[in-house]
């Protein structure tokens, strides 16, 4: 019997490179999650069931990879295992009826079918969505879900969802609302005064205000139907590639402007601080007026012009993953090589002993794995280097004679008699 173990060493350091490779350097039974967690809000959102999902190869797949619910608070969290990526988030009313959502236009939210109070709750019957650009493994995001996050959603798919897409929609609608930052702000509940006093982040309130006035316009102008209102901003913001008419020269209830978002919610303002004998903050009255002179100042329906930076991965920020990446498995590799030599040696001293039997199963398992490993490399296209240990170099080229135990290439012979 002639049987050099050196097979088997490859074929253990194969299958635990494909290991690493599958886990992103973790063991195979632990999982790396990802918590998503915020606010859904027009109008603070109460039990909306909320869906999370992937997108892959630029389609928002239909099935989530996660749910669960608001609170009474409107807030919400998740936790998503094994998942890098754009996402997709999307806020919906439970099939109980059970879903609600607070009134915060004064006196009352007309409803279609009569009128809720401010700081009462109606029925949900609408759903909002939020693209977020991209989630890691392993990290927090805090992602709201509002009116104007799906007017940046609408926009994205418009362009094809990317990552790319998703952070230039939300930050092109963030800039028209003069808004730092549309997905990461949690707007507070413009209907409960202690909230607002104690809300330190002026942006918080803004936007609060922002997204009742998407409620004022549907009392005012449409019968109190939120979604028609919410739909119809979003297609408009679409169709216009990303922007809004500033004003209308004709006031129409079918057309809707960036101006009629300002003028209701400066109203709004006025409304909630004569309620709840509140303060709003200078802050937001005066961000909001001048918001709303600007889009006075437009010509009669003209559009917007808001713009921003071009958004794109650079190569420096794709480098540096690859590097990282390469660390993860020189570390994961180095470690792995010397316990596999070990393993190699009291392997071959068992055969040594006499256990002609051991050999052909051995050998087996290596032809086993062999397959596993060019398959893998096959269908994901995995560069040699990947392996980083040289004697898997023939197998990530796909040379079957590497194995050949009728080859003639050194270490790697094998002599078996079938």
């Amino acid at each position: 019997m002639k049987f050099k173990l050196k097979i088997l060493l490859l074929a253990v350091a194969a299958a635990m490179a494909v290991s690493i490779s599958g886990c992103d350097a973790t063991s195979p039974n632990e999982t790396s999650s990802v918590k998503v967690a915020g606010v859904a809000s027009k109008g603070i959102v109460k039990n909306g069931v909320v869906y999370a999902y992937p997108v892959i190869n630029g389609i928002i797949q239909p099935i989530a990879i996660a749910n669960t619910t608001t609170d009474t608070e409107g807030n919400y969290s998740l936790s998503i295992s094994d998942y890098n990526g754009p996402l997709s988030i999307l806020v919906t009313p439970a099939n109980d009826g059970s879903s609600m959502v607070i009134c915060d236009v004064r006196p009352t939210c007309a409803t279609g079918t009569g009128t809720v109070d401010f700081g009462a709750d109606m029925p949900l019957n609408f759903d909002m969505e939020v693209l977020v650009p991209k989630v890691q493994a392993g990290s927090e995001v805090s992602v709201a879900i509002t009116p104007f996050t799906t007017m940046a959603a609408q926009y994205a798919k418009k362009l094809g969802v990317s990552e790319t897409s998703a952070e230039l929609a939300n930050s092109k609608v963030a800039k028209m609302l003069g808004i730092i930052d549309l997905i990461g702000t949690q707007p507070v509940d413009i209907t409960d005064k202690t909230k607002i006093e104690s809300e330190l982040n002026a942006d918080a309130i803004k936007y609060a205000v922002l997204s009742a006035a998407i409620a004022k316009i549907a009392s005012d102008d449409a019968g109190g139907d939120i979604g028609a209102v919410m739909t119809s901003f979003a297609e408009q913001y679409a169709e216009k590639d990303g922007q809004l008419l500033g004003n209308e020269g004709v006031d129409s209830a079918s057309v809707f402007s960036l101006e009629d978002i300002t003028n209701a919610a400066e109203a709004v303002v006025a409304d909630v601080e004569a309620e709840l004998a509140v303060n709003l903050g200078d802050t937001t009255k005066t961000e909001l007026s001048s918001l709303d002179m600007a889009t006075s100042d437009l010509v009669p329906d003209a559009e917007t012009e808001t713009t921003v930076a071009a958004i794109q991965s650079s190569d420096v920020d794709k480098a540096k993953v690859i590097v990282d990446e390469m660390r993860t498995w020189v570390t994961s590799l180095q470690d792995m090589e010397a316990d596999a030599t070990l393993f190699g040696d009291e392997v071959d001293m068992a055969l040594q002993s006499g256990s002609d039997a051991l050999e052909v199963p051995m050998v087996a398992l290596g032809y086993s794995v062999e397959a596993i490993v060019l398959a893998y490399v096959k269908s994901k296209n995995v560069a040699e280097t990947t392996f980083l240990i040289s004697d898997l170099l023939s197998l990530a080229q796909g040379d079957s004679d590497y194995f050949d135990p009728y080859s003639n290439k050194g270490q790697t012979t094998i002599n078996l008699i079938y």
